[in-house]
C-alpha cells in the first residue's frame, strides 16, 4: 500500500495532474490512500497493523512528525517530497533511518518507488524455521508453516471449474477498480489465460503475481481460494517441465533478500534445521544478480543481508522446480529457476560475507527425508478430518485461531 500525505494536495475528482500522479503509483502499488489532514491519515494508519506500507510526505510536515510516524512497525519508508534543502534532509535521515531521499518532483520519486516494491516483495517472503524439536513437539511448531502446507495440500488436491476463473476475473476487476495500467491486462488474462500459460503470466509481473505472493505471505484465505485453479495449474506446469527437464549433474542456486534481525536470529540458531518459503520461490543460477539483491538489502538498517546458495542434487531429490528459460515473461534474463509453493530446505551451514551480509547455505530436501516425513505425519494428526473444511477447522483451533475458523467459513 500506498499512502501520500500532503495538507497542500487536490483531492478533487476533476484535479487532471492528481489522478494522473495516483494513477502512476498505481502502476506500482494498487492500493493508494491520499490525505490532506494528518489527524485522519494517523487514525487510518492505526488501523491497518496487518498492512504494510510507503508513505510519500509533503514539506509542509515539520521533523518531529515525520518521526512519529516512523515509529510504526508496518511502516516500511518514507520518501520526502519537496521537502527542504539538502541539509535539512541529510539531517532527518540521520534521525529516522525509514526516510530514503528528498524528491523535487514525483516521477523521479516513482522510480526509486517502484525498485524499493520489488526489493522490498522479496524480503517478504515468508519463512518457517523448523527446529529439530519442533518436529515431535508440535506446540514448538511455526503456526504458519502448519497453515501453508495444509494450504498447499487442500489447493492442489482440489478439483476447479470455469466457474473459479470466472470468479476470479470478477473479483479482480472489483479489486483493480478505477486501476488504468491493470484493468486491461484483467481483460487479457480473461481472454487468454490457460492452464499451460500460468508461469507466462505468474513471471510477467502484473496483478496476478502482487495478488498471490500477498495473499500467501498475509495468509489471506479469501484470496487464496479465489486463486486456487492458479496455484494449482502453477504447480502442475513447474512439475511437467521439471519431469522433462534433463538435470544430471548437482548444481546451486542462489538468492539475494533481506531478513529482519530477529528472523535472522532465528535461523542463526536452527543450523542443520528445516527451512521452508511458504509461497512461490525464485532463485537465479547467476551467483552475482542474487549478490547484488543481498547487499541492497543489507544498506536497510532494520534487516540482515541475506545470500542463500542452495545446493541440488538432481539424483536424490523430487522437489519440482524449473527453469524459466524461454517460458517466462521476461525469457532469460537473471537465468532464473522457479519451485513450486512451500519448497522446504535443510540448512547445511551459515557463514559470514561483509558486517550485514550472510550466506545461508541451504539443500534441497528429497522425499525421503526422515525429519521431513515425521514432520508432516505429525500435522496430518492435528488436522484430521473427512474433508478439508474440517482439516483446515482443525488446524485453526489447534493454533487457538478461532476468528480464522470464521474466516475461513464465511469466504467461501
Amino acid at each position: 500500500m500506498i499512502i501520500w500525505l500532503d495538507p497542500n494536495l487536490n483531492q478533487s475528482d476533476d484535479d487532471e495532474q492528481t489522478r494522473t500522479v495516483i494513477m502512476h503509483l498505481r502502476c506500482i502499488v494498487n492500493c493508494v490512500e491520499t490525505f490532506v489532514d494528518f489527524d485522519r491519515c494517523i487514525n487510518y494508519i492505526t488501523e491497518i497493523k496487518d498492512e504494510e506500507f510507503f508513505l510519500i510526505v509533503s514539506r509542509l510536515l515539520n521533523d518531529h512528525i515525520i518521526i512519529l510516524i516512523s515509529e510504526m512497525t508496518n511502516l516500511l519508508t518514507i520518501y520526502l517530497l519537496r521537502y527542504s534543502n539538502q541539509s535539512d534532509y541529510e539531517r532527518l535521515a540521520q534521525q529516522c533511518n525509514k526516510v530514503k531521499g528528498n524528491f523535487t518532483c514525483i516521477e523521479s520519486l516513482c522510480g526509486v518507488l517502484k525498485k524499493d516494491v520489488n526489493h522490498f516483495e522479496k524480503d517478504l517472503t515468508p519463512i518457517s524455521t523448523i527446529t529439530f524439536s519442533a518436529i515431535t513437539n508440535m506446540n514448538e511448531l511455526e503456526p504458519s508453516f502448519m497453515y501453508s502446507q495444509l494450504l498447499k495440500e487442500i489447493l492442489l488436491e482440489s478439483e476447479y471449474e470455469d466457474k473459479n476463473e470466472t470468479d476470479f476475473v470478477q473479483f479482480c476487476r472489483l479489486l483493480y477498480d478505477n486501476n488504468r495500467h491493470e484493468l486491461p491486462t484483467i481483460e487479457g488474462f480473461e481472454r487468454n489465460y490457460t492452464p499451460k500459460s500460468s508461469i507466462w503470466w505468474y513471471t510477467r509481473g502484473c496483478f496476478i503475481y502482487a495478488m498471490i505472493n500477498k495473499a500467501l505471505r498475509t495468509q489471506n484465505i479469501h484470496v487464496i481460494m479465489k486463486m486456487g485453479f492458479f496455484v494449482r495449474d502453477l504447480h502442475r506446469q513447474i512439475e511437467v517441465f521439471y519431469r522433462h527437464a534433463n538435470h544430471c549433474s548437482p548444481f546451486a542456486v542462489y538468492r539475494g533478500q533481506g531478513l529482519l534481525h530477529s528472523e535472522f536470529e532465528k535461523m542463526k540458531k536452527n543450523k542443520h534445521g528445516l527451512v521452508s518459503f511458504n509461497s512461490f520461490l525464485s532463485t537465479s543460477t547467476d551467483r552475482k544478480v542474487a549478490y547484488l539483491y543481498a547487499d541492497s538489502a543489507a544498506q536497510n538498517p532494520n534487516m540482515m543481508g541475506i545470500l542463500f546458495r542452495v545446493e541440488i542434487d538432481p539424483s536424490i531429490s523430487t522437489v519440482p522446480f524449473t527453469s524459466l528459460n524461454n517460458i517466462s515473461y521476461f525469457g532469460d534474463t537473471e537465468k532464473e529457476i522457479l519451485f513450486s509453493i512451500h519448497t522446504i530446505f535443510r540448512m547445511t551451514s551459515i557463514e559470514q560475507i561483509e558486517s550485514r551480509l550472510w550466506q545461508i547455505n541451504l539443500m534441497l530436501t528429497d522425499d525421503n527425508d526422515q525429519q521431513l516425513i515425521l514432520l508432516k505425519e505429525n500435522i496430518g494428526k492435528v488436522t484430521q478430518g473427512p474433508t478439508w473444511l474440517h482439516r483446515m477447522a482443525q488446524l485453526m483451533y489447534y493454533m487457538g485461531e478461532f476468528d480464522k475458523v470464521e474466516e475461513t467459513f464465511t469466504s467461501l
